[in-house]
This record gives C-alpha cells, structure tokens and sequence, in this order.
C-alpha cells in the first residue's frame, strides 16, 4: 500500500512569498503588541478566578458571570440573584478576607465594567 501523500513528495510545500516592507512590519509589530496586553490583562483575570474558586465554591458559570452590582465587600457577602441559580432562589455566599482581597484587586481592573471577570 502506498501512503496517500506519496504523490506529494519532492514538491515545494509553501508558496514562497515576498518579505514584507518595513512600514507594514511595523503595523504588525504593533497589532502584536496589542494583543499581548489584552491576553496578559485576561491571565491576570483567569488566574484571579481560579484563586477565588475555592474561597466561594459556586459553579464556574456562576463565577464567570459575578456581577460588580452583586457585591458588597464591606458585607463581606455576594448576593446571586434567584434568576441565575438552579432553585430559583436568591443566594448569599459569604466572601472570607482573602475573597475580598482577591475581588479589591480585580475591582480595580474592571471597576466600571459590568461583569468582574473579563468575558470571552
């Protein structure tokens, strides 16, 4: 039997192509750049969540979508509205220091956004 590829062998695999000018090099470079900050933005936001999870220990899908309104740090508490949990009912979870902590830290990054967490 002979390899369904076979015929393939000893052809130029890519097309060659012209490197590219200098002044598009840069926009790339820059688009890069732009990139890189979002995802390390979005890392520092995974990171936090999956430090909080065990201080809260709700769903993932619950946590991805805690809501700033939700909040009350000085409480100490999250109020999960009853439309958003599987009984129908509101749910208080209480946040320990250490939620808190992480949710000050986050609240800076999106403190006027909706959700806490960066949405995909």
């Amino acid at each position: 039997m002979v390899h369904p590829r076979a015929e393939n062998y000893g052809k130029p695999c890519a097309r060659i192509t012209a490197a590219l000018p200098l002044r598009r090099l840069d926009e790339k470079a820059c688009r890069l750049r732009r990139v890189a900050v979002r995802n390390r933005s979005r890392q520092h936001h995974a990171l936090a969540a999956l430090k909080l999870a065990p201080y809260v220990f709700v769903r993932p899908g619950e946590l991805r979508k805690m809501e700033h309104a939700e909040l009350n740090l000085d409480a100490a508490e999250w109020r999960i509205p009853g439309e958003r949990m599987k009984k129908g009912e509101l749910h208080i979870v209480p946040l320990s220091t250490q939620a808190v902590d992480i949710l000050r830290g986050v609240q800076l990054l999106t403190g006027n956004g909706r959700y806490v967490f960066l949405r995909c």
